[in-house]
């Protein structure tokens, strides 16, 4: 562990050390991309995020899209958009149907490369602007530092011992003056109680002490960024509680897909966003 010069004082490792294995993300983009029909048939996930790349109706993804990266990303002829842990890509595509930013990919494991390529492919998009890469090789990166006028990732940084180190090497792909965005999923409160009871083996392999609003803050402090917004979004989303394992539980999970569409209709000073039961937490920034 060494101190990094200008991150207020905090420990940053060089790597950070990781709480999953390589493995285990291979396996998860593999096995992963496969929905059943409202008839019970079989199709590719990939046919449906062609259709709807950027996910269901629920009320944290309207807020994520319509009210937060709307207000904060401009609409620059030929400006680039990378995502850290880009697989499957439905993110990017999301970025460059509503924005029109060219989308480029980083990706760590050979089965993601291979889904995310697939639905650019889908798409019309260059399946070669998917980098095979892992975040932390810079020789391997070195032709992207600086590079990007977006840089986004969802649910990575959290899968780190030393989350910061993680977000350096995002700040060190940011162009200057761009817009960097990361989410992560608030597994705290009634979330947290839900995924013991669903699935706890997913608690250990999440760092969970950021997943507060004071710690989630620090991990941004001291990188040269102007921060634009930052805290917890969305009402409730079960989507990232893996209700999936029973039909019960997938039959819980659709109704409460059918309650975010009412819920994305209440208008905002309703909206209740806390630690004890929004779905997600983001920071917005702007590299200085």
């Amino acid at each position: 562990m060494h101190w990094l010069h200008g991150t207020g004082g905090l420990p940053v490792t060089d790597t950070g050390r990781r709480l999953t294995e390589h493995s285990y993300w291979e396996g998860n983009n593999s096995n992963h991309y496969v929905y059943a029909t409202h008839d019970g048939s079989a199709a590719s996930t990939l046919d449906r995020w062609v259709r709807d790349p950027t996910g269901p109706d629920t009320i944290a993804n309207h807020i994520f899209w319509d009210v937060l990266v709307s207000r904060y990303v401009q609409k620059p002829r030929g400006a680039s958009v990378v995502e850290i842990g880009s697989a499957p890509g439905r993110n990017l595509v999301g970025f460059y149907r509503r924005f029109g930013y060219s989308p480029f990919g980083i990706e760590y494991t050979s089965s993601g490369v291979e889904t995310n390529r697939e639905l650019f492919r889908r798409h019309g998009l260059d399946p070669e602007a998917v980098i095979h890469a892992d975040l932390f090789d810079k020789d391997q990166l070195r032709d992207c530092r600086e590079r990007f006028d977006i840089v986004y990732s969802g649910g990575l940084i959290e899968h780190f011992e030393d989350p910061r180190v993680a977000v350096q090497r995002h700040v060190d792909l940011l162009a200057p003056s761009g817009i960097l965005i990361i989410t992560i999923p608030n597994l705290q409160g009634l979330n947290w109680l839900l995924c013991r009871i669903s699935c706890p083996d997913r608690l250990p392999i999440h760092n969970l002490a950021i997943m507060n609003r004071a710690r989630w803050l620090a991990l941004f402090e001291g990188m040269g960024l102007t921060q634009l917004y930052s805290g917890y979004y969305g009402v409730m989303d079960l989507g990232l509680i893996d209700f999936n394992t029973s039909k019960l539980g997938n039959r819980f999970l659709q109704a409460t897909r059918v309650a975010n569409k009412f819920l994305r209709r209440l208008p905002e000073f309703l909206r209740v966003e806390t630690r004890w039961v929004s779905p997600y937490l983001i920071y917005v920034g702007k590299k200085v």
